[in-house]
């Protein structure tokens, strides 16, 4: 299916840590006895190990390159999709669970049948759940990438946070260790860029509801979200979409409208289970073709009506018990 390009949306965005954030740099091993703290956040080779270190010790922060790898953004989109999807229905939740095999779901347990998508009896694209529809499993490729968040020059400023350790089965601080510190960000700006490709409209409607969650910071990344970490917030203004057709000119949605995969290919619709419908009107500006003429870019006059118009999609298409069927049995509040 993705072999024939039919479609794109690219969306450009920054956004901003409200609270403390620290995305951890796994090469980060201090020895023991350094006065470093335990986890610093993720930057850039630009400079040596041993400047790195030494640059955090002196605190002089401005050498390094802090960023949030893609596959972070991807992580917390993703888990932030399954929410939205998941309480729409909780009893009869449409997406999957990934540690729940075949096997299990097998035995029709309630808590045990939203078999995740990467197991054997579910295959490709029709048969999976929105969420692996978008983000792909080991049954089919994804169709959604995120760039890297590249932090803002001068935004931000480093918080040398400190906590105490824990005994997990005392419950009580461990003896011998004293408080360790971290190394957070907070009110630093990041930009990225989502590119989503042969998009059903039903799928810019769920990235909207998590659009509408940025901007009013409910998302969080990185570690110690217990402790209120990590909060970032994006407004609608700091967000550009545009959206790519490719094919012929003659071929491509007229007028400004707004056409997902299930109207530009709707011969397939039923081997795919694209969920199909109107395109909506109205909400794009022709800007170019490429000097081929194959690709089309259109931009988007407003991120905000624009997700206000994208959003119902996502709603109609959740509720379609014949595109996403949910659970093979009712499963218990909470399982």
């Amino acid at each position: 299916m993705l072999r024939v390009p039919l479609n794109q949306c690219t969306i450009d965005f920054k956004f901003t840590s409200t609270t403390p954030m620290l995305v951890k740099d796994g090469r980060w091993q201090p020895k023991k006895g350094e006065q470093l703290p335990a986890a610093v956040f993720q930057c850039r080779e630009d400079l040596s190990a041993t400047s790195v270190k030494q640059n955090i010790k002196d605190g002089n922060y401005g050498g390094l390159t802090f960023f949030i790898p893609g596959a972070t953004l991807r992580g917390v989109f993703r888990t932030q999709m399954e929410r939205i999807a998941r309480g729409l229905s909780p009893d009869n939740p449409i997406v999957c669970n990934p540690f729940v095999d075949d096997r299990e779901a097998e035995a029709l347990t309630a808590g045990a049948t939203e078999m995740g998508c990467s197991w054997k009896a579910k295959k490709g694209y029709a048969d999976s759940c929105p969420v692996c529809r978008i983000f792909g499993s080991t049954k089919h490729a994804g169709r959604i990438a995120f760039q890297d968040g590249e932090r803002v020059a001068g935004t931000g400023q480093v918080k040398i946070a400190e906590q105490i350790a824990i005994d997990r089965f005392t419950g009580s601080v461990r003896t011998g260790l004293g408080p360790f510190k971290l190394m957070t960000l907070v009110g630093a700006t990041f930009t990225t860029r989502i590119a989503l490709r042969n998009f059903e409209l039903w799928q810019l409607g769920l990235l909207g509801y998590v659009f509408k969650d940025l901007k009013h910071a409910r998302l969080q990344i990185g570690m110690g979200r217990n402790l209120d970490r990590g909060h970032v917030k994006c407004e609608y203004e700091d967000t550009q979409i545009s959206v790519t057709y490719f094919g012929l000119k003659e071929k491509i949605p007229a007028d400004g409208a707004l056409s997902g995969i299930g109207e530009l290919w709707k011969k397939e619709a039923g081997k795919y289970r694209f969920v199909t419908g109107e395109s909506i009107a109205g909400q794009l500006d022709y800007v170019t073709a490429d000097e081929d003429g194959f690709a089309h870019e259109h931009s988007v006059e407003g991120a905000e009506a624009f997700w206000r118009a994208v959003t119902p999609k996502w709603n109609e298409a959740a509720k379609d018990s014949e595109i996403f069927p949910g659970r093979a049995v009712a499963a218990k509040r909470g399982a």
